[in-house]
């Protein structure tokens, strides 16, 4: 639940990162088309897809659960998690071999937001093993 006066909208994603598997290896396994994704060893390139200095360390790959939406973005937690729930035991296996997963949320507002995540939505983040990261832009976009 929120508190806010003005319009607010989110987006909410899976960032996954791991130290060896490919993003390929892994977008299969999910069964999830990346938004991003980078391999490891990898040439590092800007989004545009020039080329920077480096290779990439970790794979790194996130996927759109739920699309920008306006309202509370507490609301989009269970519908994400129920994205993720059948892929639970792949992120298990991610993450017993040093990965990384994390829900993104992306909050969009033109006031001060005030959020309370229930316990509900934390035991389920839990069971999933799954960290959540909150960025909060101010503006509509």
């Amino acid at each position: 639940m929120s508190e806010c006066k003005g319009s607010i909208s989110y987006t909410i994603s899976l960032r996954v990162s791991h130290p060896s598997a490919s993003a390929v290896d892994i977008s299969e396994a999910l069964g999830m088309t990346p938004r991003i994704a980078q391999t490891v060893g990898n040439e590092r390139r800007t989004p545009q897809g020039q080329k920077l200095q480096g290779h990439y360390d970790r794979t790194y790959l996130t996927t759109t659960l739920i699309p920008k939406t306006s309202g509370d973005f507490i609301d989009g937690i269970s519908k994400a998690l129920d994205a993720v729930a059948p892929r639970a035991g792949h992120i298990r296996t991610l993450l017993d071999t040093e990965g990384y997963c994390e829900l993104f949320v992306g909050v969009f507002s033109d006031d001060n937001i005030d959020y309370l995540l229930g316990v509900p939505e934390m035991k389920r983040l839990v069971e999933f093993n799954l960290a959540m990261r909150i960025d909060c832009y101010r503006g509509p976009d």
